[in-house]
């Protein structure tokens, strides 16, 4: 049976069918942007998850409190030298693995500028003792001194702080302790990993804030390394006192 003209033109005229069209033209539309957005989108979660984490620890919850940095390294290692980011089994992204090809000098650094006037200064981080460590040392450095370390091995997990320098505090806590959380030798049970966090407080602070990491670890960081995690500086304003009326 032949169409006619006429049911020829009706058929290109009927418009039943074209919103199924319009919304698979939509679809892929819309699933091209979020693929394409991913990469954003996963980082701007990592930043918040920092954000938050800082919060709830007690980071920048005062009013004259400043964040000078704050980075998990999700994005890279810009500033730092000495080390790269890396996304390590277990811990996503760090600035690491850190060897010891220093023999513990100083390897890795960052200088932080802090407003002038400001009454004190805080530097959080957490430092990762990875795989087989039997008794090395990730060190840490304030101006080019040393101002603790971070020992690690198949026993336990120790920090050592050196309060030599004037108007300076650190403390730490060991939040996971020779457990399997990843790292590059997941193959070996009794490999084993640890998760410090360390606080540095600095009292009147003049000038920028030169830190610095070392490692004593002594095989390859396929067997035994450290790395740094979720660092933040603030700094806190002086307050100033109204003058008592007269």
């Amino acid at each position: 049976m032949s169409l006619s003209f006429a049911q020829f033109r009706k058929f290109l005229s009927d418009t039943r069918g074209a919103v199924t069209v319009d919304y698979v033209v939509i679809t892929a539309a819309a699933t091209g942007v979020a693929l394409a957005s991913a990469d954003l989108v996963v980082a701007g979660f990592g930043t918040l998850s920092d954000n938050i984490t800082s919060e709830l620890s007690g980071t920048a919850t005062d009013a004259n409190t400043t964040t000078v940095y704050n980075d998990g390294f999700d994005n890279g290692a810009g500033g730092w030298t000495g080390a790269i980011a890396t996304e390590i089994f277990g811990f996503g992204h760090v600035l690491g693995p850190i060897d010891g090809a220093l023999g513990g000098a100083e390897a890795v650094s960052r200088s932080f500028s802090v407003a002038e006037g400001s009454s004190k200064a805080t530097l959080n981080f957490d430092v990762l003792a990875l795989d087989s460590l039997d008794g090395e040392s990730g060190i840490i450095y304030l101006g080019g001194v040393e101002v603790g370390r971070v020992i690690s091995n198949h026993s336990g997990t120790i920090f050592e702080a050196n309060t030599t320098l004037a108007g300076v505090t650190v403390t730490a806590t060991v939040l996971e302790d020779e457990v399997q959380i990843g790292g590059y030798s997941v193959a070996n049970d009794w490999f084993k990993d640890s998760r410090v966090a360390v606080s540095i407080t600095v009292d009147d602070p003049t000038g920028p804030l030169d830190f610095g990491f070392g490692s004593t670890a002594n095989q390859n960081v396929e067997d035994e390394s450290f790395a740094l995690d979720n660092f933040s500086v603030t700094s806190t304003a002086a307050v100033t006192e109204e003058p008592a009326d007269p």
